[in-house]
């Protein structure tokens, strides 16, 4: 198996994989055919790595002994071993000279683009007098990063559209970027479903956080793994919007669960239930044979979501759903607290009803002295440019059509992509 070439597809353990993720994989082993009956099932990472023979046959209708041999032998071997293959890669080897310091082979990288394009313009100018001032220029500026000081780091948030009438990609700097439908915001949305002042993104203790700052309909962040709830919070679980009432400690040990519905089809319904040790968790779906059964709601999955007892706290998992579970930062018009977007989880944030971004951060190295937000090869226009798959932001449009491998990782370009910043 070639765990090399999925490495550079899908760069991440496959129980954190998305459904799109899990497409691309299955183009990867040559069996596209089957990509609607996962999407039809809402397969991600995290289901795929515990699909049995049976659920091939029943849950996707699977009968080809051929394709449910080379599916299983990939689910029961082939993921797994993947897992370590991806744990090997993110393990440091100091013996090992192709695995430096990634800061030092971007800052190489640059340098060695910026001469080259300097040598192929001089020699077009045949200009010597230039061509040695340049280089002066060139060996001040190398002595210039070695002083302290003169080089920082600086973090990145790129969003990447996954849903919603938006096909912008957009990369937040460090100074934050505010979200709306007003012409004054860094991030401009113009939909009927956006707030003209809907959502803000800001940089604090050197994370990337999120907030709602009044909007009408909402700031979300998808139920990716288990979350634990508290009094007050706020989860949509499809057309419905739930309000937790009640977190009861019971006498047995259990704990009687309360939550109001604040906007959707059941408006101000309440439900109650316990979980105890007898009954450790609670199913909510379309299907009449869940625990809480809404039949009439077709943004339900059959069994959407599951509330679990641990340790004497609630959890919610959403199980495979088509349109997830999500939690709302705050009520409508409401300021929201903020929500630090961990740098080593998968997170995906919605905008309003539809426009949904997974969140991806980076850490680069750039000069302060100047141009460090310039294409490192033209050194005139802006980097516009998102390179994919590494997602590297170093070229501006214009100049990427040129390039076959990333200038910074040197990985293969299978596709470039605008980007608007703030």
């Amino acid at each position: 198996m070639d765990y090399e070439s999925l490495y550079k597809l899908i760069p991440k353990e496959p129980k954190k994989w998305l459904t799109q993720d899990v497409i691309s994989w299955l183009q990867f082993i040559g069996l596209g055919q089957m990509e609607q009956k996962f999407v039809e099932c809402s397969i991600d990472g995290a289901v795929l790595e515990d699909l049995t023979e049976k659920d091939l046959d029943e849950e996707l209708g699977i009968t080809q002994r051929i394709i449910k041999r080379k599916l299983l032998n990939w689910v029961n071997h082939g993921l797994k071993e993947y897992n370590e293959y991806i744990k090997q890669m993110k393990m440091p080897n100091l013996n090992n000279k192709k695995q430096q310091d990634e800061d030092f082979t971007i800052q190489k990288n640059i340098a060695n683009s910026q001469f080259e394009q300097m040598l192929i313009e001089n020699h077009e100018n045949n200009g010597n007098d230039q061509f040695t001032s340049s280089v002066v220029r060139q060996e001040e500026q190398a002595i210039k990063q070695e002083i302290p000081g003169f080089n920082k780091f600086e973090h990145q948030l790129i969003l990447q559209p996954i849903e919603g009438q938006q096909s912008n990609f957009y990369c937040v700097r460090e100074a934050g970027a505010k979200i709306g439908r007003h012409s004054s915001n860094q991030i401009l949305i113009l939909e009927e479903n956006i707030s003209r002042f809907h959502a803000e993104i800001i940089f604090q203790d050197s994370m990337f956080a999120l907030k709602d700052i009044g909007s009408t309909t909402g700031t979300f962040i998808k139920i990716l793994k288990s979350l634990t709830l508290i009094q007050g919070m706020l989860i949509e679980l499809g057309s419905n919007q739930f309000s937790v009432q009640k977190l009861d400690l019971l006498d047995n040990g259990g704990i009687e669960i309360s939550l109001f519905v604040v906007e959707g089809p059941n408006l101000e319904d309440t439900i109650i239930f316990q979980l105890n040790k007898d009954k450790p968790s609670v199913a909510l779906g379309r299907k009449s044979t869940v625990d809480i059964s809404f039949p009439e709601d077709h943004h339900l999955s059959n069994q959407h979501a599951k509330f679990y007892l641990v340790d004497q706290t609630v959890t919610i998992e959403d199980h495979g759903s088509t349109n997830g579970s999500w939690m709302r930062l705050s009520g409508e018009g409401k300021m929201s607290n903020l929500f630090y977007l961990d740098p080593n989880e998968e997170i995906i944030i919605r905008i309003g009803t539809t426009n949904q971004y997974i969140c991806q951060q980076n850490k680069m190295k750039v000069n302060e002295i100047s141009g460090e937000n310039l294409c490192i090869i033209c050194v005139e226009r802006e980097r516009d440019c998102l390179i994919l798959p590494c997602k590297h932001n170093a070229t501006c449009l214009k100049c990427s059509k040129n390039l076959a491998l990333c200038p910074f990782c040197r990985v293969k370009i299978q596709e470039t992509i605008r980007i608007y910043k703030n």
